[in-house]
C-alpha cells in the first residue's frame, strides 16, 4: 500500500482509509452470510481472545468486553 501512495502523490493514511472502506463494501451482507459469521465467530473467538488476553495480562473476556465497548462507542483499534 505504501507503493500505490507514493505512485499516486498522496499520503499514506489516505491510501488505507481508501483500501479499508472498498474492503468494508466489497461484501453484500444477507441473512445467510450473517449466520454463517456468528458461527465462525464463535468457533475462533476464544483462541482469538485468549491470544490478545495474553499479550495484554488481562483475562481474554476482560479483552473481548472492552473491544466490542470501544466499537459501539465508534472508537477504532488502531496501532
Amino acid at each position: 500500500m505504501i507503493k500505490i501512495a507514493e505512485m499516486l502523490g498522496i499520503p499514506r493514511t489516505t491510501c488505507h482509509y481508501h483500501y479499508s472502506k472498498l474492503m468494508t463494501n466489497a461484501v453484500e451482507w444477507d441473512e445467510d452470510m450473517d449466520k454463517k459469521l456468528r458461527i465462525a465467530y464463535q468457533k475462533h473467538r476464544d483462541g482469538f481472545w485468549e491470544e490478545v488476553g495474553r499479550e495484554l495480562g488481562v483475562p481474554w473476556r476482560a479483552a473481548e468486553a472492552r473491544a466490542w465497548d470501544l466499537g459501539k462507542k465508534k472508537i477504532t483499534l488502531k496501532k
